[in-house]
């Protein structure tokens, strides 16, 4: 385990604003650019939500390695009236266009499929030609009849020219939830009805929030957070089942371009979920929220392309969150060789959910 030196930066914290789930990316021209979900923070006696009709996605700028920010355009409102945007995530594509994707989810308690009192209502993409100043009408993912499609990370351009984008819903063949995967062969404006990457079919695993990265050509890494229901009550662990959380993430390869998909495997990186991005060296580094005490934000490398993970040398960059409502980071590389990781947090002294971020030498 290794602490590093960070410098510590703020892309939004404000005690009246409830910022969470932050994805960041890097243009041509050098310039950061972080999206995230935004809501107000006003419902009583402590409680937070992340169901609420009123949030929407912000999109900020910055051009001096995220030291500050200003924000672009307006905020992109969801096109569903009962329903706020969920997980924005960027993606700057080769030709300059801005890829957003977005779930909703409605609040519904009744609905026999509702988690956590909510329904996913679909997934949707829209796209910047103006480096977000405005946006084209959203685009549905399609999916089968009855599946409740949710996301977590952008979609990622494969070297074959293809848009890949992973996400999860509950598969009623065996039950449990599956990471599944569509494609976009005309940059975003139609997507396949997504296929089953990973499932285990005794449903004792949910294979939740998938997040994709192309190692080489054609080879495709998925990190995926897992609820491992195999977990009991004398498991150290166990608890943090029960409040919903992770154990250990999951990991499969493709070597096809997501045509097919190897055996899934459990990694030793405790937390979630996953962001993956490949280093100028070819080290792969996945960053993660550590949801159990000390609470925080950490990340692991790979120098074999996914094969095996240093966990000897697992980086922390944080042990001072107040509690499980963290993380999600996200992380870009710098022109100078630094990494700018991005995440939700809130702690004993600022206990409002904002969007913090570490620059640090990898």
């Amino acid at each position: 385990m290794s602490n590093v030196k960070t410098e510590r930066i703020v892309i939004h914290a404000a005690p009246a604003d409830y910022a969470t789930f932050p994805s960041i990316q890097r243009d041509v021209d050098g310039d950061l650019y972080a999206t995230y979900r935004h809501a107000p923070n006003d419902l009583d006696e402590g409680r937070y939500s992340h169901i609420d009709v009123r949030s929407v996605a912000l999109l900020k700028r910055s051009t001096d390695n995220g030291h500050s920010w200003q924000q672009v355009g307006d905020p992109i409102v969801g096109h569903m009236p009962q329903s706020g945007i969920q997980d924005p995530s960027l993606t700057i594509l080769k030709n300059g266009d801005f890829l957003l994707t977005y779930f909703h989810w409605r609040h519904q308690p009744d609905h026999p499929l509702a988690r956590q009192g909510a329904i996913f209502e679909g997934v949707w993409v829209c796209k910047s030609q103006d480096k977000g100043l405005t946006w084209s009408a959203p685009v549905h993912v399609p999916v089968e009849p009855g599946t409740q499609l949710g996301i977590s990370e952008p979609a990622i351009e494969l070297s074959d020219g293809r848009l890949m984008l992973a996400g999860y819903a509950t598969i009623a063949a065996g039950g449990g939830q599956a990471s599944l995967i569509s494609f976009s062969s005309d940059k975003g404006e139609s997507w396949t009805t997504p296929t089953i990457m990973a499932h285990d079919p005794s449903g004792m695993l949910d294979f939740q929030e998938p997040a994709l990265l192309e190692v080489k050509d054609g080879h495709i890494l998925c990190m995926m957070r897992v609820v491992d229901r195999h977990l009991t009550a004398d498991d150290p662990d166990e608890a943090v089942r029960k409040r919903g959380q992770t154990a250990f993430m999951y990991q499969a390869h493709s070597f096809d371009y997501g045509q097919t998909w190897g055996d899934y495997e459990r990694t030793e990186m405790f937390g979630h979920p996953p962001n993956l991005i490949l280093l100028g060296d070819g080290r792969i580094l996945c960053s993660y929220g550590y949801r159990r005490d000390p609470f925080g934000i950490r990340a692991c490398f790979s120098a074999d392309d996914g094969k095996s993970w240093d966990m000897e040398n697992e980086i922390v960059l944080r042990t001072d969150g107040g509690g499980g409502d963290i993380g999600y980071p996200s992380s870009v590389l710098l022109e100078s060789g630094y990494v700018l990781t991005t995440y939700y947090i809130h702690t004993a002294a600022n206990p409002n959910r904002h969007i913090e971020g570490d620059i640090w030498m990898p």
